[in-house]
């Protein structure tokens, strides 16, 4: 099974893709192999409408480029927003996942009361427009920021700040919490083995995997999300 993920960014470097690969690894069946694509040009970060709508038609020209080549079997596209999924289902024939949509749909099947963890202050106006947008809302408790834009990630005690703010979401009686950035997922393990060691009931939906493996769900399963009727 050959997948294309294609990241909808523009400028980072390859050891970047390579880690990404790394952690992913232990998750994926043997028979699955990915190969990571950046955009030729565009913003080096998703935080925006602005940043979405200016990066998508070059994610798009990767999309057309992926579907037409032998032996792909589905595209993966790495943001939590999910930019251009919907675009990218009208033009290809191959089943097109993003992290988002899969997330909350598998922390809706663990709980009816999910939060979300997002980068910045302005990333929480950007998670309810999306869950308003996508009909979430009623599944959303509450959206917290780590305080972080996305290309500082890296840079923070990533699962210190994740833990405590599940710990947070654990006082709401909140105990499902999705990561809101696939960048998020550096420290991800450790934040979710930091809490299981305090005896926290807390689960973390990590989105880069939780998408990645909904999208070998689906190519499995023989399954598109191609959009037959739409005109292009």
């Amino acid at each position: 099974m050959n997948i294309i993920a294609l990241s909808p960014v523009y400028g980072r470097p390859d050891e970047y893709y390579q880690d990404k690969l790394r952690y992913l690894h232990p998750y994926l069946p043997s028979f699955v192999n990915i190969q990571y694509r950046p955009l030729p040009c565009g913003f080096p970060s998703i935080e925006s409408e602005y940043h979405a709508a200016s990066n998508s038609a070059a994610l798009l020209e990767q999309v057309e480029k992926a579907s037409k080549e032998k032996n792909v079997d589905g595209i993966f596209i790495d943001c939590f927003d999910d930019p251009a999924v919907t675009a990218a289902r009208e033009i290809s024939p191959l089943p097109v996942c993003g992290p988002y949509d899969a997330s909350i749909k598998t922390a809706s099947l663990i709980s009816s009361d999910i939060g979300i963890i997002t980068t910045d202050d302005y990333g929480i106006s950007c998670e309810r427009r999306k869950a308003l947008a996508h009909g979430y809302s009623h599944f959303i408790r509450d959206i917290k920021p780590i305080g972080s834009r996305v290309l500082d990630l890296s840079a923070i005690d990533m699962a210190e700040r994740i833990s405590g703010l599940a710990q947070e979401f654990e006082k709401e009686a909140i105990y499902t919490v999705i990561l809101g950035c696939t960048g998020m997922y550096l420290q991800a393990e450790e934040a979710q083995q930091k809490l299981t060691a305090a005896g926290s009931p807390i689960q973390i939906i990590e989105p880069l995997r939780t998408g990645m493996l909904s999208l070998i769900m689906l190519i499995s399963g023989n399954y598109t999300t191609a959009m037959p009727y739409a005109t292009v």
